[in-house]
């Protein structure tokens, strides 16, 4: 049976390479004076897969929200930090990862019990592993391969 997965003789020659690293993290605070940091510069970017395009309407939205309230923009946007902060706990998770962490990641994903959660429940799966994990940094020094900063006290 023939491969039709890779192309015939292709001669080609590689002339340049390199590789952009990428980093993710939060602002805080999102207000300061009458200004209001949203989309990637207030830190709402899925660290998890590198998007930001919902995350950035949804602080724009509440930025409107809160000045034509007259509220706090910290306060209005306090559930969307948390989420921006479990995507980079779930991206510090897989960048310590190694191929054979990986196969056994989807595995996991494959089997039936975790199918059945997946999607048959209304269980958000990946809010729930960064919440773990953000329970599991504070219990481990994780500081020296944590691309967040600690997590502000909010009072």
């Amino acid at each position: 049976m023939e491969d039709f997965s890779l192309p015939g003789k292709i001669d080609y020659h590689i002339t340049e390479s390199f590789l952009l690293p990428h980093i993710a993290g939060t602002a805080y605070p999102h207000q300061v004076g009458n200004i209001l940091l949203v989309g990637i510069s207030g830190g709402f970017m899925e660290a998890f897969l590198g998007f930001g395009t919902v995350s950035s309407i949804r602080s724009g939205i509440l930025a409107a929200r809160a000045i034509a309230t007259n509220s706090p923009f910290d306060g209005l946007v306090k559930k969307l930090d948390q989420e921006m902060r479990r995507s980079v706990r779930i991206r510090e998770a897989l960048n310590t990862m190694r191929n054979a962490d990986y196969d056994r990641l989807v595995s996991l994903g494959t089997l039936p019990i975790i199918k059945q959660i997946n999607y048959n429940t209304n269980i958000p799966i990946l809010n729930v592993a960064g919440s773990v994990l953000e329970l599991v940094r504070k219990s481990v020094d994780l500081t020296e391969k944590s691309i967040l900063p600690p997590s502000p006290k909010i009072s």
